[in-house]
């Protein structure tokens, strides 16, 4: 059994309206990084595969739905720290060590730079000394990832600190982040459908409106055309008015959707929106009219149909006036 300990302050905890229990929830939007079972630091990243979270509380164990980790072609990310206890002044240099975390598939080109007159690179690994001039009190740095994928990543930083106190003053912050991408898509989920509900039935944790991300990789289908036909007829039997409908509905399918997802899919048409999104590109498709259905894949998993309208066009109109001739 493999254990990987999260940082306590992503749990949410609230109290329940009558007082009869607690909703926890974990702040999944940031990476999974905290400290390994020995609770020494560590850089460890789950492999990929089926996981679920054990939560003690007064010495009762609770445990979470079981949750499926995969690589995502578009959602990489990277961060720079200050190895702690790594700074130290020698002369008119200042030393530190830093520490890149690259949240990505394996087979990523890393590299990490310095401004001076222009952006270069100063090292291609993801711990480095790096050694800049006290007396200078700042410095920009930025790591750039080029992702298996074929997406660039580059997250920049301000270093700084104050001459005479450098390494206690030292501070790395954090400017900006971005993506351009030029994906190629492997074998990997490159879609995420967006599930927003605006307010919610109920004293619940969730009235005040919430969105939940399912990624699946979607294999399209031929799409259905439903058409809906009325006519008036006069006492001679010929039309005299016409009504249609006709709506095309696209459909697709997704794989590996666990049983406990069912019941909720099975009414998530009922939500405030639904957005389907290409990670890739950020490409968005609204979906309208959604309806879900499933069939059975294996032990515990199963095939998901997800169909909603793309285009309803209605038509309405008389035959054309008679004409008398005398």
């Amino acid at each position: 059994m493999t254990y990987h300990i999260l940082d306590t302050s992503l749990l949410s905890i609230d109290e329940l309206g009558d007082a009869s229990g607690y909703w926890v929830t974990w702040e999944a939007a940031e990476p999974i990084f905290g400290t390994a079972v020995d609770m020494s630091p560590s850089q460890d990243i789950p492999a990929c595969g089926f996981w679920y979270i054990e939560l003690t509380i007064d010495g009762d164990t609770y445990y979470s739905e079981v949750l499926y980790l995969t690589d995502i072609c578009g959602e990489d990310d990277a961060r720079l720290e200050v190895v702690p206890d790594s700074c130290s002044v020698d002369g008119f240099d200042l030393i530190f060590s830093l520490q890149a975390s690259v949240f990505s598939p394996a087979g990523y080109v890393y590299s990490l730079q310095k401004y001076v007159a222009g952006w270069s690179e100063i090292s291609a690994a993801e711990l480095y000394e790096i050694t800049l001039v006290e007396g200078n009190e700042e410095a920009q740095l930025r790591i750039q990832v080029e992702t298996v994928c074929g997406a660039t990543l580059t997250v920049t930083y301000d270093a700084t600190w104050t001459s005479g106190d450098a390494c206690n003053t030292l501070a790395l912050t954090f400017v900006s982040s971005a993506v351009v991408n030029g994906l190629t898509v492997g074998g990997n989920p490159t879609w995420k459908l967006r599930m927003t509900n605006a307010s919610d039935k109920g004293n619940v944790l969730y009235q005040f409106g919430y969105e939940q991300w399912l990624y699946l990789l979607p294999v399209w289908d031929t799409p259905e055309v439903e058409r809906n036909i009325e006519t008036e007829v006069n006492g001679n039997g010929a039309i005299t008015r016409t009504f249609t409908r006709t709506t095309e509905k696209k459909k697709f399918e997704a794989a590996d959707l666990p049983d406990y997802a069912l019941g909720f899919l099975s009414k998530y048409g009922d939500l405030s929106s639904l957005i389907l999104e290409e990670v890739e590109t950020g490409d968005t498709i609204t979906m309208t009219n959604a309806t879900f259905s499933s069939r059975r894949q294996g032990a515990l998993l199963n095939i998901g149909v997800f169909t909603f309208d793309a285009e309803t066009e209605a038509y309405s109109g008389c035959q054309e006036d008679f004409a008398f001739l005398l």
